[in-house]
């Protein structure tokens, strides 16, 4: 868990990943979508999602920045996967957005 329990780190990692949804589906682009969340989360998310930030930004996918962060687990980066093959993010984060509650 982050700095908390594991329903603090769900709560989180729903709200991380509602808002990347609406980010994405509003038009900007996965980068751009990361550093608005990252500011819509709480403070010990916030500092994993900074790491994934700092990754993207060197080039990494974001299925790469993810996946050796412990709080996303094999179903969430899974979809990740699924979607970046196809370069549909949206598709990714709605999916995991309808199912993390």
């Amino acid at each position: 868990t982050i700095g908390g329990s594991a329903m603090d780190t769900n709560d989180s990692l729903g709200v991380f990943t509602r808002k990347m949804f609406e980010h994405i589906k509003s038009g900007k682009n996965v980068l751009r979508s990361l550093r608005l969340s990252v500011g819509e989360t709480s403070e010990g998310f916030q500092e994993v999602i900074q790491k994934v930030i700092d990754d993207v930004e060197r080039g990494y996918t974001l299925l790469e920045a993810m996946s050796n962060k412990l709080i996303f687990n094999k179903f969430y980066l899974d979809t990740i996967a699924k979607y970046e093959k196809n370069e549909d993010d949206l598709k990714a984060f709605e999916v995991l957005a309808s199912t993390i509650t």
